[in-house]
């Protein structure tokens, strides 16, 4: 790995705007992989600039279709493509990314989600470029970048990975591990699914039409497998960015991103607005407008112990969601819940059937249906009025404790012990969970890797620790 970041390093030092303040490394630990840490005595101070890396040199929508444009002359975007063919890696006509790269048409990829396109421009420029010719001259100019990427095994601990692979040897140990999962991270789980889904059905025809041109040794369903790998390493290394061709468009939610090298070595801290922040300054150079300088600049921690790790906020999430996008957890996240909604609809369900539907009625039309969570620190409102509609049935009353005319309090003693009850089952279903999944682990441990394993026990003991919490709190 030393050797790929010192090409990265040489990489990036080709633009003259590349900066890495030399008072950082990256260093790779055993105990938390790759970060950045402080490796001289020095005092780095607020807005000191850590990392500032060139339009050039990001993954984003923008600089995909210029690369593409240098093999598709078809393709011409006013600001975003350039006029000639002037990059250094063109060096034949045979290169076989002409061809390729001529199925794609200029309305075609406008119509591509962020997402979309990238994942097939790197499944080309990383997957099958090497595989559709035997001349080693024909090299991806990202080729330092994705050389950093993680591997296949160090983002399996992903649960959509465990649900759309497709590889019959390891389904059935990957089932094992998606029973384990919490109602939040398999409501996650699912909704990712789909958009991976929709994804590959988009672009797998140009896909098949490579197949015909260059035929390769992987099959539909390899392919698809080093596609989720690709989904993957942007999902969970894409920063927010606006991209002036996605700016209003439908899908800009999943567009508005770029891949910045050396950025995604930078860890996460559950605390905000402490650590680092991100910065982005636009420029025009040479009439193409990129997305501009990314930078990261010290924030109101400073730095000034010798191996003192630089870490990043991804944002205030839950283990469930660091579980889902990017495949880890942290000890002791104090922005863990526990989604409760699937038991809420349970209680529904058993206790309230003479007046079930008037009930949701009533919570959907004040917009409190669905959405119960309980975190560390509070049951949360939502949670409080659809408890106390259940277990009531004061539809009167409810409806003021929803606009705030009745308080929490009048609530309280007469939903208590239905919620000490939910708390409690809440603690068995997890400590069952960890049992059974450490004796299931035991037989399959030559397949499923162990951290996969305590990635979701950890989510469980966080789940008792809130359920007990609250529980005490209630019986003192």
């Amino acid at each position: 790995m030393e050797d790929r970041i010192s090409n990265l390093f040489q990489w990036l030092n080709l633009s003259e705007s590349f900066q890495f303040n030399d008072a950082i490394e990256v260093i790779d630990t055993e105990d938390s992989g790759r970060g950045v840490y402080l490796q001289k005595q020095i005092h780095l101070k607020r807005n000191d600039v850590l990392i500032s890396i060139p339009s050039s040199y990001q993954l984003n929508f923008h600089s995909v279709l210029y690369h593409i444009a240098k093999f598709n002359n078809s393709i011409s975007i006013p600001n975003v493509t350039s006029a000639s063919s002037d990059d250094s890696e063109i060096s034949s006509f045979q290169d076989p990314r002409y061809q390729a790269y001529s199925v794609l048409s200029q309305e075609f990829l406008l119509q591509l989600s962020s997402f979309q396109l990238l994942c097939l421009y790197i499944l080309a420029e990383w997957v099958l470029l090497p595989k559709w010719t035997s001349n080693t001259s024909f090299v991806s100019f990202w080729k330092p970048f994705f050389d950093v990427w993680p591997t296949e095994s160090e983002l399996g601990s992903i649960p959509t990975i465990w649900n759309c692979k497709r590889n019959s040897t390891v389904t059935e140990q990957y089932s094992i591990l998606m029973k384990s999962l919490s109602y939040a991270s398999l409501s996650h789980t699912h909704r990712i699914t789909e958009l991976v889904h929709n994804d590959w059905e988009v672009i797998s025809p140009i896909i098949e039409k490579w197949n015909q041109m260059y035929p390769t040794q992987l099959t539909l369903d390899e392919q698809f497998n080093k596609f989720l790998h690709v989904y993957f390493i942007i999902n969970s290394r894409c920063l927010y960015c606006e991209i002036p061709l996605k700016k209003d468009s439908d899908d800009r939610i999943l567009s508005n991103f770029t891949m910045v090298p050396l950025v995604d070595f930078l860890n996460h801290s559950d605390t905000i607005d402490k650590y680092c922040y991100p910065q982005v300054n636009h420029f025009k150079k040479n009439g193409i407008n990129g997305v501009g300088q990314f930078m990261i600049r010290v924030g109101d921690h400073e730095y000034n112990q010798m191996g003192e790790q630089i870490f990043l906020n991804y944002g205030p999430h839950s283990n469930d969601f660091l579980l889902n996008e990017y495949g880890f957890v942290i000890q002791n996240n104090r922005w863990d819940f526990i989604d409760i909604t699937g038991m809420i609809m349970t209680l529904l369900e058993q206790n309230s059937k003479d007046n079930k539907e008037e009930m949701i009625q009533l919570l959907k039309e004040n917009d409190y249906w669905g959405d119960y969570t309980i975190n560390n620190d509070e049951i949360s409102y939502r949670t409080s009025v659809a408890l106390s509609l259940i277990v009531t049935k004061d539809f009167e009353r409810v409806k003021k404790f929803m606009v705030g005319y009745i308080s929490e309090d009048y609530f309280i003693p007469k939903i208590k012990s239905t919620l000490t009850e939910i708390l409690k089952r809440i603690i068995t279903k997890a400590t069952n969970i960890i049992s059974t999944i450490n004796i299931q682990i035991q037989e399959n441990s030559d397949i499923i890797h162990q951290r996969y394993v305590e990635n979701l026990i950890i989510i469980q003991k966080d789940y008792i620790k809130i359920a007990q919490n609250h529980i005490e709190r209630m019986d003192s």
